[in-house]
């Protein structure tokens, strides 16, 4: 799955997007206010995308490295679309 790079994007529309993209494998809720890592622990919590191994937020001070690691480990899952060369 092909998530938007956060690098050229708010944290709020960005986590809009990943909602709308990761909408068949979970139900999250929208991000509220600024506690992006406590809304990014939910992908460990969905055992769909839990398995991936996703990214700990807690381990990171920016939400932008935390996306794009978050990007690159969803886009490695099996059955992703090849990536695109930005």
């Amino acid at each position: 799955m092909q998530l938007p790079d956060p690098g050229n994007m708010e944290m709020a529309p960005w986590a809009d997007a990943v909602i709308y993209i990761t909408g068949q494998y979970t139900d999250m809720v929208p991000l509220d206010g600024e506690q992006w890592r406590d809304w990014g622990v939910t992908f460990f919590s969905n055992p769909q995308l839990g398995s991936l191994h996703p990214p700990n937020p807690y381990a990171f001070d920016d939400w932008r490295d935390w996306g794009r690691a978050l990007t690159e480990c969803l886009s490695n899952a099996r059955g992703s679309a090849p990536r695109v060369a930005a």
